[in-house]
């Protein structure tokens, strides 16, 4: 016999007002159902609250990223125009460095000194060529389309201009030192060529045939005579070396000086010599003061330049 459960529902007054009457294997099977509901919804419950909280790392993750994603477009922004900025900056070098070179190609055309290495190459134009001079600057990133792309385009460009700057500035340096070098050696020869007169005075005799102050014979003059009172001062001509001190016959006392590049310098005449043999002199030093000695009429300075051991007008060589 089954056993039955019943249910009363009082009213306020605590009489019974309804009656439910069940079996105990009805009240198993429905507890079991309530039990089931209140654990799916358990479960269902935390599985959302579980989604949710994943939900709200995952939005915490996107927005870190993007803040990171923003982050990084800047940063490549940046560097965008630093690498434009260093871009142009190689320009300018270029520029500067094609500048030198034009006024390397002037001071060598003021100073007639040719560029052996260069001088089937003409034009500046042809020069700027040469030297992989010139051209516009590389064109601007576009953040919008292929950043990638072109980072690396003008980032090869650079590398590529920067070795030419490199092997151009090599070349142009060695091109300068050639060039220093060769202005010194022609400071150097201009410095030992006779270029101004060994005394101040008038001029009584001039390099040539003449006639003879002792005999009124023609003869030939290799020098070039200067009157002066005595005791004046006799100039070194140019840079050299004493090659000779004191008397030489007819010459009465003279000084001989070497310049080299072929070029030696007679002073006759002098009352009183001043420097001695190998002594080094520089161009307007005084080595000697004028005189009467040797065969002369006068106080003068008899003045000689021989070219390779050949006498030649010495008044070709005074600049002053």
């Amino acid at each position: 016999m089954r056993e039955k459960i019943s249910f009363f529902f009082l009213n306020r007054q605590g009489s019974a007002s309804h009656q439910f009457v069940t079996s105990q294997k009805a009240l198993k099977i429905l507890f079991l159902v309530f039990t089931g509901i209140l654990v799916v919804g358990l479960v269902s419950a935390g599985y959302i609250t579980y989604n949710y909280r994943k939900l709200q790392k995952t939005v915490a993750e996107m927005e870190a990223m993007e803040d990171c994603i923003v982050s990084q477009q800047d940063e490549i922004i940046n560097q965008r125009e630093e690498i434009q900025a260093f871009a142009e900056t190689i320009n300018v070098l270029k520029d500067e460095l094609f500048a030198l070179k034009v006024y390397e190609a002037r001071v060598r055309e003021i100073t007639d000194i040719k560029d052996t290495e260069k001088a089937d190459k003409k034009g500046s134009q042809g020069e700027k060529k040469n030297i992989g001079m010139g051209g516009p600057l590389p064109e601007d990133i576009n953040t919008d389309i292929g950043l990638k792309k072109k980072h690396g385009q003008l980032i090869d460009e650079m590398h590529q201009h920067a070795d030419q700057l490199r092997l151009t500035s090599i070349q142009q340096s060695d091109e300068i030192k050639d060039l220093l070098k060769e202005l010194l050696e022609k400071q150097k020869r201009a410095d030992c060529t006779p270029s101004i007169r060994p005394a101040k005075g008038r001029t009584t005799s001039k390099f040539g045939y003449r006639r003879s102050a002792f005999n009124n014979k023609r003869e030939y003059h290799k020098g070039y005579d200067i009157g002066a009172p005595k005791g004046s001062p006799i100039l070194a001509t140019a840079d050299g070396i004493v090659k000779f001190v004191g008397r030489n016959g007819s010459f009465g006392k003279m000084v001989v000086i070497d310049h080299g590049y072929g070029y030696t310098t007679r002073y006759a005449h002098a009352s009183k010599l001043v420097k001695k043999k190998g002594e080094q002199v520089k161009k307007g030093d005084v080595i000697a003061l004028v005189g009467n000695t040797g065969r002369s009429t006068g106080p003068h300075v008899h003045y000689e330049v021989l070219k390779k051991g050949v006498p030649v007008n010495p008044q070709k060589y005074f600049l002053n």
